[in-house]
């Protein structure tokens, strides 16, 4: 059993679920057996109608709170819900499908007591995971896509997890940590990346671990939404945090990007309409992104500049056969738009 010293710190537990019904009684019974139970668990119910409290076992329905929305608001909205309801100095999130191992809730908070962190994630084991990656972390570049292998150093992070993490309650801080809009996919990025644009620390925990079985709602949803999602979250992300003279010098690399787009769709077999719709709903909502970017920049200490450290200029994954020149190429590039990319990773390997 895990013992949190609730008398420095209060924590609250927030479990997002969503069609759960094959999952979450597991993930229930698992939590209720790593986590002490002054420790309050608030259970978001996404579905509709509302099927949560159904779920939880008989035996634990006194230790879980459920709450059900009058409409799905997505992953993004049930973060944002759950901050503005958290009264206690940490809350978690977790997915629905989390099989929890003892003491990862004890570490994650004393990550974030003794390294000051706004934002600390637990490591995410999934059954497909390879070597690499469970010996390294991933970055992302400035096109917003994934890279993995580019932290050596595993407490490096660029955004917390979103499958598992804890967020500290700051009272400080000028704006909520997510946009709601984003209902699924790079809510988490957005988090990490608001927060390093305030100077503020996100880190991982090596010794807090959770299992996944693996985009268990998203696995369920219609795939031309989540595509749809995926590729509209990425442009708005990198529309939101990448300043405009840096968007404009590489600016030649995202137009090709975007030409390669739908004949990525189809060597990749990805909704094709989904992701080319993604960049006309962006086109077409250009203004009110151009404010939400213009709002950030006025939000007191933002400087979106103290993220591009963490980011890497890689494009491709190092097992491409062209990799090692057009990472080179990248990499430069970016630099030269005044982006200093790989910082992070070079000092961890010194």
């Amino acid at each position: 059993m895990s013992h949190i010293s609730t008398d420095k710190a209060s924590v609250r537990i927030f479990v997002i679920d969503y069609d759960g019904a094959d999952v979450l009684p597991q993930c229930l019974t698992s939590l209720a057996g790593t986590v002490p139970p002054e420790v309050p668990v608030t259970i978001i119910d996404n579905s509709l109608p509302a099927a949560s409290e159904n779920l939880v076992p008989d035996e634990l329905k006194s230790r879980f709170e459920v709450v059900g929305l009058d409409s799905n608001i997505g992953y993004a909205g049930a973060i944002a819900w759950a901050w503005e309801i958290c009264t206690e100095d940490f809350l978690v999130i977790c997915n629905n499908d989390l099989e929890f191992t003892p003491g990862w809730l004890d570490t994650l908070l004393r990550t974030a007591q003794d390294e000051s962190a706004h934002a600390v994630s637990a490591v995410i084991e999934h059954e497909d995971e390879t070597e690499l990656e469970r010996t390294t972390n991933a970055s992302l570049n400035p096109l917003m896509y994934l890279m993995y292998g580019i932290f050596k150093d595993r407490t490096v992070a660029v955004y917390p997890s979103g499958a598992c993490f804890l967020l500290k309650k700051d009272p400080d801080l000028p704006i909520p940590p997510v946009d709601p809009s984003y209902f699924l996919y790079y809510e988490d990025v957005y988090i990490g990346f608001l927060l390093r644009a305030l100077g503020k620390k996100v880190v991982q925990c090596p010794e807090s671990r959770v299992k996944h079985a693996g985009s268990h709602s998203v696995g369920r949803s219609n795939p031309n939404k989540v595509a749809f999602f995926q590729e509209r979250n990425r442009l708005i992300t990198q529309c939101l945090f990448i300043d405009w003279v840096s968007m404009l010098l590489i600016g030649p690399m995202i137009l090709l990007d975007s030409i390669l787009k739908p004949f990525s769709c189809l060597f990749r077999r990805k909704p094709y309409w989904a992701t080319v719709g993604a960049h006309w709903w962006v086109l077409l909502n250009c203004f009110t992104i151009l404010g939400k970017h213009i709002r950030l920049r006025q939000t007191p200490g933002f400087d979106a500049r103290r993220i591009y450290p963490y980011l890497t200029g890689k494009i491709l994954p190092d097992s491409f056969p062209t990799a090692p020149h057009q990472n080179w190429s990248s990499r430069i590039w970016f630099r030269a738009a005044l982006m200093d990319v790989d910082r992070v990773a070079e000092e961890g390997e010194r």
